[in-house]
């Protein structure tokens, strides 16, 4: 059975993939960044879903005959994956996927949880009545998905919910890290720890609450405390399975 789980499971990776490369090669642009931005997506999405392991070498000739294009976005892609701190540049390998440690993750989620609420406080007045009434939508949509366990589909769902929570910020540099910090493992968070998601969504229902008594102050404590907690459940998770890990190994000697 558990043979059978891993080869299901690795079906539906290459499956996803797949999927990704053939997008990609249908969309020939000579716009050079957005070509970047597609290859970036594509490979971002092949390391979080577990298609690329970590310690795996990432290749920039291959890559680029895999998904049919010149070995200059690729370069670039891999760059700007390093920043996300999903690969790292090791000598005589090159590009390497990076394994992600419980230190990375409270990082991540320290970041966030000063930067947005520093952005929120630049758009809060500035929210309009359609953003609203789109984060209601969201949040509708978000229901659904965790009632028919679309975990995927939860995850663009509430990425789409916080970028519009802060849209509003005149601030575009902050706006630039906020979004570089999102495109690694917050991305996929709720995916990783069980149950994470239902728990943390009535906090989207809250801010959105905090919004219309225009109640700054206790939204940005809402959207604190989502990120803190979040994080904390992510670094546990992890060091569980650190630890997990490192009994089966000592077991194993």
């Amino acid at each position: 059975m558990f043979l059978w789980n891993q080869y299901v499971q690795q079906f539906w990776i290459q499956y996803s993939i797949n999927k990704l490369v053939v997008a990609l090669k249908k969309f020939q642009l000579s716009d050079r960044s957005t070509l970047q931005e597609r290859v970036t997506t594509a490979l971002r999405q092949a390391i979080l879903s577990g298609f690329y392991q970590p310690g795996e070498r990432l290749k920039q000739e291959k890559l680029a005959d895999e998904l049919s294009v010149s070995r200059m976005p690729v370069r670039e892609a891999l760059r700007q994956l390093e920043d996300e701190g999903l690969i790292t540049w090791e000598r005589h390998k090159g590009a390497v996927v990076k394994e992600i440690t419980a230190e990375d993750l409270a990082e991540i989620y320290a970041l966030r949880a000063e930067l947005e609420p520093l952005a929120l406080r630049r758009s809060f007045h500035r929210i309009t009545e359609a953003d609203l009434e789109h984060m209601q939508q969201l949040i509708y949509d978000m229901d659904e998905a965790i009632r028919e366990d679309e975990m995927e589909l939860y995850c663009r769902l509430n990425f789409d919910f916080h970028r519009l929570l802060l849209s509003r910020s005149p601030w575009q540099r902050l706006q630039s890290i906020i979004k570089q910090i999102w495109n690694g493992i917050p991305l996929k968070a709720p995916t990783f720890v069980p149950g994470q998601a239902p728990r943390s969504h009535q906090d989207h229902r809250e801010m959105v609450k905090y919004i219309r008594e225009a109640e700054l102050e206790k939204c940005c404590q809402v959207l604190r405390k989502h990120i803190t907690v979040s994080g904390e459940q992510l670094v546990a998770y992890l060091q569980q399975k650190e630890a997990s890990l490192t009994g089966l190994s000592k077991d194993g000697r």
